[in-house]
């Protein structure tokens, strides 16, 4: 059996250095912990991305703050700024971390079938419905998308167009390896399967069944292999 592989939306944090150091105004490294956050293999900076990713996926970018951040981190709000200079700033490198795991996963599955990668999506979605009722990152920011900056409204849409090229990508190689019909239109077929599961995801929530994500997923891809 092929190991499988974490999603393109995976919930692992892109560390780029576990070397960096709390400002002085920081608690000790005892307290520096958050109850919910696992000690530090993590720098401050990464715990802070594990802390925001937690609080987007569950309420939105609008229902926390630096100050949950910091109390997560059992630090002092002003620490924060050692490493973001603003909410915004942190939601921005939220979204480029998001993209950097994203970035690493293609990179991964280069090679792989598309039935697999389409498996480990289908997965990934239903176990992250699963967990608290999270949803993807970039349904919880486009929710709040008016009251975003213009910085982190283009992050979020290059965002989405990585996620859209490796789609159409992947429903190409899926034309080619006979799993969906050759007269699917892929651009049309991307977005819809975008749309799908953002509006899976978010019915999932209600109803409590992440079940919902794997029949409508599922669904949507018998529905593409049956095209004519």
């Amino acid at each position: 059996m092929a190991k499988r592989k974490s999603s393109p939306f995976s919930e692992k944090v892109h560390v780029k250095s576990t070397k960096s150091q709390a400002p002085k105004d920081s608690k000790d490294s005892k307290e520096s912990q958050s109850k919910s956050i696992k000690p530090s293999e993590l720098s401050l900076r990464d715990q802070a991305l594990v802390s925001a990713r937690f609080h987007l996926q569950t309420k939105g970018f609008n229902g926390f703050s630096f100050q949950t951040v910091a109390d997560d981190l059992q630090i002092r709000k002003p620490s924060l700024h050692y490493y973001f200079a603003s909410k915004d700033q942190l939601g921005i490198e939220l979204l480029k971390n998001y993209r950097q795991g994203f970035e690493k996963w293609v990179a991964d599955t280069e090679g792989k079938s598309a039935k697999q990668k389409i498996s480990w999506m289908i997965d990934y979605f239903e176990k992250l419905s699963g967990q608290g009722k999270k949803i993807c990152p970039i349904g919880a920011l486009c929710a709040d998308i008016n009251s975003l900056s213009d910085d982190l409204k283009k992050e979020l849409l290059s965002f989405n167009q990585s996620q859209m090229s490796w789609l159409k990508e992947l429903l190409q190689q899926a034309q080619s390896e006979n799993v969906i019909s050759k007269n699917v239109d892929v651009e049309i077929a991307a977005s819809a399967i975008i749309a799908q599961i953002q509006g899976a995801l978010q019915i999932a929530r209600i109803q409590s069944n992440p079940k919902i994500i794997r029949s409508q997923l599922e669904g949507m891809f018998k529905l593409l292999k049956g095209s004519r």
